[in-house]
């Protein structure tokens, strides 16, 4: 798939690729250090652009407060020293809800908007925004950008045109945010799907069609909110689907729940070994550590919705 991206960019120079999940950027780090380079100077070119910041994209309401703010912590680190950018925008499309603080930890591990789209997934009442702010209880606020597509969009003409429709009759904005791929269980972006994009583009009769990395999105929607005033969302993005996965499995979230505990006890172990008896504080043994525990909170391993 990386290849396939790289070959993509020789035919089509603007396009942009964005790819989120810390550790899978650090999987190729490891496996594959020649591609990861290109990923690097792609990255550096503005050709690739790495979303999310967190470490794996992970269940919306089942870790603790604790582990949302470790996400953001270790893939920032990560994104920071191995890649030279660190992405703004929190990106988890494919969570089963959202939980009220979460509006809090990202203002406060310095994200300013928020991607998601599983919520267009509820089976009873239809969520009212596509552009919003979201509000915690604490009065923090981030713009979330809810597409009127799925994550894995195929480049439909008439499909976008009506989505376009929709974002101007529904938040006034001239403008539609397409995240177009096969991002669910891998598979990068077909080629088909960039040729379209391409033809599209070059008819007079089409609107507009660029190539934005989602930062750039985000800065024209926060300029658009000074007159178009987007509503606010002072509630959780509750998903009316996948219930099941709070139940299910219940060992592992057994195992995450004390494992979260055990590793903050860790920690507060440690500072007191270091203070009162000079001893080393083991910061990269404790990293590790986390890191797995934030991999098996990924939001189809913790709620169980990946049982084999």
């Amino acid at each position: 798939t990386t290849e396939k991206i790289f070959w993509l960019q020789e035919s089509f120079p603007d396009f942009v690729y964005a790819a989120n999940q810390m550790h899978c950027f650090r999987w190729m780090e490891k496996d594959y250090p020649e591609l990861f380079k290109k990923i690097q100077e792609a990255v550096k070119q503005g050709k690739w652009e790495p979303v999310g910041a967190e470490w794996v994209e992970p269940d919306g309401n089942l870790p603790a407060g604790e582990s949302y703010v470790r996400q953001f912590m270790y893939g920032r680190k990560y994104s920071k020293e191995k890649l030279g950018k660190v992405s703004t925008i929190g990106w988890t499309p494919d969570s089963f809800g959202y939980n009220w603080n979460m509006p809090q930890i990202l203002k406060k591990c310095d994200m300013r908007g928020f991607v998601t789209q599983k919520i267009s997934w509820n089976d009873t009442t239809r969520f009212p925004y596509n552009l919003f702010w979201w509000e915690s209880p604490d009065g923090s606020r981030v713009l979330v950008y809810f597409p009127q597509g799925s994550y894995g969009e195929s480049v439909q003409a008439s499909k976008m045109v009506t989505e376009l429709t929709n974002m101007k009759n529904k938040h006034g904005v001239d403008s539609n945010f397409v995240i177009f791929g096969i991002g669910d269980h891998g598979g990068g972006i077909p080629r088909d799907y960039a040729e379209r994009a391409y033809a599209l583009r070059e008819s007079p009769l089409y609107p507009k069609i660029e190539f934005p990395t989602v930062e750039q999105i985000f800065d024209r929607m926060l300029e658009a909110d000074k007159t178009l005033k987007f509503p606010t969302w002072d509630d959780e993005l509750y998903l009316e689907y996948h219930r099941g996965t709070y139940t299910t499995q219940s060992n592992t979230k057994n195992n995450n729940r004390r494992n979260e505990l055990r590793l903050m006890n860790a920690e507060r172990f440690s500072s007191i070994a270091a203070i009162a008896a000079a001893a080393q504080y083991p910061f990269d043994k404790i990293e590790e550590a986390w890191k797995i525990l934030l991999f098996n909170q990924f939001h189809d391993i913790l709620p169980g919705s990946s049982i084999t």
